[in-house]
Protein backbone atom coordinates (compact mmCIF):
# COMPACT_ATOMS: atom_id res chain seq x y z
CA UNK A 1 0.00 0.00 0.00
CA UNK A 2 2.57 2.56 0.94
CA UNK A 3 4.90 1.47 -2.70
CA UNK A 4 0.93 2.76 -3.97
CA UNK A 5 1.59 6.01 -2.38
CA UNK A 6 5.11 6.66 -3.42
CA UNK A 7 4.38 5.89 -7.32
CA UNK A 8 1.67 8.64 -6.63
CA UNK A 9 3.86 10.95 -5.76
CA UNK A 10 6.42 10.60 -7.63
CA UNK A 11 3.95 10.80 -11.01
CA UNK A 12 2.44 13.95 -9.54
CA UNK A 13 5.77 15.40 -8.74
CA UNK A 14 8.11 14.92 -10.75
CA UNK A 15 6.82 13.75 -14.55
CA UNK A 16 5.34 17.44 -14.71
CA UNK A 17 8.51 19.05 -14.29
CA UNK A 18 9.52 18.05 -17.85
CA UNK A 19 7.34 20.46 -19.11
CA UNK A 20 8.95 22.80 -16.59
CA UNK A 21 10.23 25.66 -19.45
CA UNK A 22 6.36 25.80 -20.66
CA UNK A 23 5.39 26.22 -17.44
CA UNK A 24 8.00 28.98 -16.68
CA UNK A 25 7.20 30.95 -19.87
CA UNK A 26 3.09 30.77 -18.49
CA UNK A 27 4.00 32.02 -15.49
CA UNK A 28 6.02 34.71 -17.01
CA UNK A 29 3.59 35.94 -19.71
CA UNK A 30 0.28 35.37 -17.06
CA UNK A 31 2.41 38.17 -14.76
CA UNK A 32 2.58 40.12 -17.91
CA UNK A 33 -0.46 40.09 -18.95
CA UNK A 34 -2.85 39.56 -15.87
CA UNK A 35 -1.59 41.47 -12.83
CA UNK A 36 -4.39 44.41 -12.06
CA UNK A 37 -2.83 47.64 -10.69
CA UNK A 38 -4.82 50.65 -8.67
CA UNK A 39 -2.41 53.17 -10.66
CA UNK A 40 -2.74 51.19 -14.17
CA UNK A 41 -4.22 48.92 -16.26
CA UNK A 42 -3.40 45.28 -17.33
CA UNK A 43 -2.19 44.66 -21.10
CA UNK A 44 -4.75 42.00 -21.05
CA UNK A 45 -7.30 43.91 -22.50
CA UNK A 46 -4.98 44.11 -25.92
CA UNK A 47 -4.66 39.68 -25.40
CA UNK A 48 -5.58 38.95 -28.97
CA UNK A 49 -6.18 42.25 -30.25
CA UNK A 50 -3.01 44.38 -30.91
CA UNK A 51 0.61 43.38 -31.23
CA UNK A 52 2.64 45.63 -28.54
CA UNK A 53 5.94 47.32 -29.31
CA UNK A 54 7.61 48.58 -26.03
CA UNK A 55 10.09 51.46 -26.35
CA UNK A 56 12.28 51.13 -22.88
CA UNK A 57 14.65 53.19 -21.61
CA UNK A 58 15.38 54.63 -17.78
CA UNK A 59 16.00 57.96 -18.86
CA UNK A 60 13.62 60.24 -20.61
CA UNK A 61 16.17 61.87 -22.46
CA UNK A 62 18.29 59.06 -24.25
CA UNK A 63 19.79 59.38 -27.69
CA UNK A 64 19.33 55.93 -28.68
CA UNK A 65 15.79 55.73 -27.58
CA UNK A 66 15.20 59.49 -29.61
CA UNK A 67 16.34 57.84 -32.53
CA UNK A 68 14.02 54.78 -31.99
CA UNK A 69 11.13 56.87 -31.45
CA UNK A 70 11.95 59.32 -34.58
CA UNK A 71 12.52 55.69 -36.88
CA UNK A 72 9.13 55.52 -36.92
CA UNK A 73 8.06 58.61 -38.17
CA UNK A 74 6.16 58.55 -41.53
CA UNK A 75 5.29 54.46 -40.86
CA UNK A 76 1.55 55.36 -39.09
CA UNK A 77 0.20 53.15 -41.69
CA UNK A 78 2.19 50.39 -41.54
CA UNK A 79 1.98 50.50 -37.37
CA UNK A 80 -2.10 51.01 -37.79
CA UNK A 81 -2.23 48.05 -40.22
CA UNK A 82 -0.45 45.79 -38.31
CA UNK A 83 -1.96 46.47 -35.23
CA UNK A 84 0.73 47.20 -33.54
CA UNK A 85 0.21 49.94 -30.41
CA UNK A 86 3.95 51.38 -29.61
CA UNK A 87 4.65 52.59 -25.80
CA UNK A 88 7.82 54.06 -24.44
CA UNK A 89 8.87 53.18 -21.20
CA UNK A 90 11.18 55.26 -19.09
CA UNK A 91 11.82 55.72 -15.12
CA UNK A 92 8.00 54.96 -13.78
CA UNK A 93 6.03 56.45 -16.87
CA UNK A 94 4.63 55.15 -20.10
CA UNK A 95 3.34 57.07 -22.79
CA UNK A 96 2.26 56.48 -26.09
CA UNK A 97 4.85 57.24 -29.09
CA UNK A 98 3.26 60.51 -29.41
CA UNK A 99 3.81 61.31 -25.43
CA UNK A 100 0.65 60.91 -24.42
CA UNK A 101 0.28 59.09 -21.10
CA UNK A 102 -1.00 55.19 -21.04
CA UNK A 103 -2.81 53.94 -18.12
CA UNK A 104 -0.54 51.58 -17.96
CA UNK A 105 1.65 50.56 -14.66
CA UNK A 106 5.35 50.59 -15.35
CA UNK A 107 5.94 49.18 -11.78
CA UNK A 108 4.32 45.47 -12.41
CA UNK A 109 6.05 45.21 -16.22
CA UNK A 110 8.40 42.22 -15.37
CA UNK A 111 10.31 43.66 -18.25
CA UNK A 112 11.14 47.30 -16.67
CA UNK A 113 14.84 46.10 -16.08
CA UNK A 114 15.37 45.97 -20.09
CA UNK A 115 16.65 48.37 -21.99
CA UNK A 116 15.78 48.25 -25.83
CA UNK A 117 12.86 47.37 -27.23
CA UNK A 118 10.40 44.56 -27.00
CA UNK A 119 7.87 43.25 -29.47
CA UNK A 120 5.10 41.21 -27.74
CA UNK A 121 2.34 39.66 -29.98
CA UNK A 122 -0.97 39.29 -29.64
CA UNK A 123 -0.98 35.59 -28.01
CA UNK A 124 1.18 37.21 -25.60
CA UNK A 125 4.15 36.12 -26.50
CA UNK A 126 7.69 38.25 -26.76
CA UNK A 127 8.14 38.01 -30.13
CA UNK A 128 11.73 40.30 -30.24
CA UNK A 129 14.14 41.48 -27.34
CA UNK A 130 16.71 43.74 -29.11
CA UNK A 131 18.75 46.84 -27.44
CA UNK A 132 18.25 49.95 -29.28
CA UNK A 133 18.22 50.72 -32.85
CA UNK A 134 16.09 48.22 -34.55
CA UNK A 135 15.23 49.36 -38.33
CA UNK A 136 10.90 49.35 -38.20
CA UNK A 137 10.78 47.53 -41.38
CA UNK A 138 12.69 44.93 -39.43
CA UNK A 139 10.14 45.12 -37.23
CA UNK A 140 7.20 44.60 -40.02
CA UNK A 141 9.16 42.01 -41.79
CA UNK A 142 8.94 39.96 -38.32
CA UNK A 143 5.09 40.60 -37.71
CA UNK A 144 4.61 39.77 -41.33
CA UNK A 145 5.85 36.46 -41.15
CA UNK A 146 3.89 35.48 -38.22
CA UNK A 147 0.93 32.80 -38.88
CA UNK A 148 -1.67 35.00 -37.60
CA UNK A 149 -0.47 37.89 -39.47
CA UNK A 150 -0.30 35.69 -42.67
CA UNK A 151 -4.26 34.94 -41.87
CA UNK A 152 -4.83 38.57 -41.48
CA UNK A 153 -3.39 39.29 -44.41
CA UNK A 154 -5.25 36.41 -46.82
CA UNK A 155 -8.64 37.64 -45.30
CA UNK A 156 -7.67 41.71 -46.12
CA UNK A 157 -9.24 42.57 -49.02
CA UNK A 158 -5.79 45.06 -49.11
CA UNK A 159 -3.38 41.65 -50.02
Amino acid sequence: MESNHLNRWFFCTFLPMRNMYKRALVCVLMSVFCYGAASGQSLEKYLWKNRLLFLIHPQKENPQLNAQIRSFEGFEDEIQDRQLLVFVMNGNAITDIDGKPANLDPNQMIFASFTGVILIGKDGGIKLQEPFVVEPRRIFDLIDGMPMRRSEMKNSEKY
